[in-house]
């Protein structure tokens, strides 16, 4: 049994190119079990908490000796909150692009299931998101989506939806659809 819990109060870490602030506490725990004489990994619970950027958990096993055959997962992304996360995580390997002058603002949370190292089931739901380019160049206002797909055919249906924006000084206006996945 391996049971895991780890607080960082204060201080950074920085690995090239991205530096991690520990402004609030952040958070993993961890509980699982190894057999080692069976290759077997279990991960009964994973979370990872970093206040007002990112909260992700995940379960699993995997039966090392298969391979990626031998992973069954689920990985929950409860939350991931705009601009934090982007200016965070992303940005850091964007310089140099049209996305590295980018204002965002919004919540993002999702779901990755896999069974015998495949992917089963994907959503992602997108709220309130706001993006702008500080150059000028585009802007969406209002992004609510979600966007769902299984293997099996029997995803909800998936939505998005715009209130407007711009792409080089041409206007977007309201947009609905519903994406077939």
């Amino acid at each position: 049994r391996v049971e895991l819990a780890a607080r960082w109060h204060t201080g950074g870490v920085y690995v090239h190119p991205v530096f991690v602030e520990a402004d609030a506490p952040l958070s993993l725990d961890l509980r699982g079990r190894i057999r080692p004489f069976d290759r077997h990994l279990s991960v009964d619970s994973l979370r990872f908490e970093q206040p007002g950027v990112a909260v992700l958990s995940a379960r699993g096993s995997w039966a090392t000796a298969l391979g990626l055959a031998g992973l069954d997962a689920t990985l929950d992304l409860e939350s991931l909150r705009l601009p934090a996360a982007f200016d965070t995580y992303a940005l850091p390997f964007l310089p140099g692009t049209a996305l590295d002058a980018l204002d965002s603002e919004g919540l993002l949370a999702g779901r990755v299931r896999l069974a015998k190292g495949q992917p089963t089931e994907a959503a992602l739901q997108v709220v309130r998101l706001f993006a702008h380019d500080r150059m000028g160049r585009f802007a969406l206002d209002g992004v609510d989506a979600a966007l769902n797909w299984r293997a099996d055919g029997t995803a909800p249906a998936s939505r998005v939806s715009l209130d407007g924006g711009h792409v080089y000084g041409i206007a977007l206006g309201a947009i609905r659809f519903q994406p077939q996945i």
